[in-house]
């Protein structure tokens, strides 16, 4: 479990996760959310982490140990 603060509080926040190999392990949206809370219920790894909220866009790389 993890979490990650946005800043501030954005309408619709789409997050997509995914492994090193580009195969998609969730995707959703959220709703009137700062600080997100997640996990990933896959095998220790590497993951990506796409957010984007509005014109704003973050690249989280996540190792799970």
């Amino acid at each position: 479990k993890f979490s990650i603060d946005l800043g501030s509080i954005y309408e619709n926040v789409q997050i997509s996760i995914t492994n090193l190999s580009g195969k998609l392990i969730e995707s959703k949206i959220k709703s009137q959310s700062q600080i997100l809370n997640l996990s990933i219920e896959e095998p220790a790894g590497i993951y990506i982490i796409a957010v984007q909220a509005n014109d704003n866009k973050a690249v989280i790389q996540l190792i799970k140990k």
